[in-house]
């Protein structure tokens, strides 16, 4: 980690670093070293996950204050493919629909990752993580939410940090299809369509309903 002074701070010898998480647990700092005399040092910090940690550094008997204060975040996490990209019927039918983000900077704790579909996150009882012999690769599977539209945006969520949107990471829901529409006399009334996948039970952040009646071509 390498640290930037503003200004002239005094980084002189044997400055000292801490590092902070927003819950007031400290990260241990090592292998201090200044890179640039009273411009920058590095340290070197543990594996981890997040953002938002606070940095203060300490030269004799002076220290940063709240200069630092949550500006050290991990990088982000980085999907990298998705399958499946589409919903089916089979998929509907039963109920579950799952998917499989593969990427890196996932982390090694399940329970601090989300996945999130559009603008709505998948049940956390359904995530699984795998870790592959590939790179530091994570396979992560997640049960899709119930939702609607095309290619929506999916992101994954580690430790509060968010993915960045990447238009090829995103997923299908199934097209609503109509069977069958009830008659309508000529003063007009309500028509009821039958189909599949018409919308959902209730309203979704990502989904809105439209119908419409195209007249007939002549």
């Amino acid at each position: 980690m390498n640290t930037t002074g503003a200004g002239d701070p005094a980084f002189g010898a044997g400055p000292a670093v801490t590092i902070t998480s927003a819950s007031g647990a400290d990260l241990p700092c090592t292998n201090i070293t200044v890179a640039t005399p009273h411009k920058d040092i590095t340290c070197e910090i543990a594996k981890g996950t997040g953002g938002n940690y606070s940095i203060l550094v300490a030269v004799g008997s002076q220290n940063s204050g709240t200069t630092g204060d949550k500006k050290m975040s991990y990088h982000p996490p980085v999907p990298e493919s998705i399958a499946p990209l589409e919903q089916t019927q089979v998929d509907l039918d039963s109920g579950k629909t799952m998917i499989t983000v593969i990427g890196t900077n996932f982390g090694d704790d399940y329970t601090k990752l989300k996945v999130k579909v559009g603008d709505v996150f998948s049940d956390q009882d359904s995530i699984r993580m795998f870790f592959l012999n590939e790179g530091g690769k994570v396979e992560v599977v997640a049960k899709v939410p119930a939702g609607a539209g095309a290619k929506v945006p999916v992101r994954v969520v580690v430790d509060g940090v968010e993915s960045v949107l990447n238009s090829n990471i995103t997923f299908t829901y199934l097209a609503p299809y109509v069977t069958s529409v009830t008659p309508v006399g000529t003063a007009g009334g309500e028509v009821k369509s039958l189909g599949e996948t018409l919308a959902p039970m209730a309203p979704s952040p990502t989904s809105s309903l439209l119908a419409a009646i195209l007249a007939p071509a002549h």
